[in-house]
């Protein structure tokens, strides 16, 4: 691919198309403002795109995109000053953030991901610590915490927990792990997320 995947630039895209917005604001942290330019030409020309196709030979409408950095309250913190002095009518919030997180603008949030994660070694060193003796019970069910940066690949690591322990046909073969989410990725303006205090998890749509 170009690269773009881990800043979500369709589902982004998607989310301003369906919500009638047409100025974008970017909210970088440090570590991202490289990609920064990246990321506003990619959301820019996807759009624009969309635009041109359904146009047919009407005028275009205006579509702009902020980027903001070194932000006022830190950049988990959704800077809606900066957006207002912008006039920006939404925020897309990049990297670590907190809730409740309640903005009056529409938000939309893209976590950090993290791909070093070897599933595989991870799956074999959590299942063993399944198949220990003292546990007895035919089913079980066991939840996985986890730092938000590789929620994307929990699932595969439950469904490959699960078919490990089935595969063993021991006494754990039923137990179910469980990867809990917290809904945050879209907000509307003034809409508090759910979930607790802390680093802010995947979202709903």
């Amino acid at each position: 691919g170009d690269g773009m995947e881990a800043f979500e630039v369709e589902e982004t895209v998607a989310w301003v198309r369906r919500n009638g917005k047409r100025r974008v604001a970017l909210q970088v942290p440090d570590h991202l403002l490289q990609e920064a330019p990246k990321i506003a030409h990619a959301i820019t020309k996807q759009r624009r795109e969309e635009q041109n196709t359904k146009r047919d030979g009407g005028q275009e409408e205006e579509f702009t995109v902020f980027i903001m950095a070194d932000t006022i309250d830190g950049s988990c913190h959704v800077d809606e000053l900066t957006a207002d002095h912008l006039t920006a009518d939404c925020v897309v919030h990049y990297g670590a953030t907190y809730i409740p997180e309640v903005a009056k603008l529409p938000v939309r949030f893209v976590l950090d991901k993290c791909e070093a994660l070897e599933v595989e070694d991870l799956v074999d060193k959590l299942g063993s610590a399944f198949t220990v003796e003292e546990v007895s019970p035919s089913r079980m069910t066991v939840v996985l915490a986890y730092e938000l940066k590789y929620e994307h690949k929990m699932g595969e690591v439950a469904r490959r927990l699960e078919a490990a322990l089935e595969g063993d046909g021991g006494n754990l073969k039923h137990t179910t792990f469980v990867v809990p989410r917290v809904c945050l990725k879209e907000q509307g303006g003034g809409a508090a997320a759910s979930g607790g205090p802390g680093p802010a998890g995947r979202a709903q749509d």
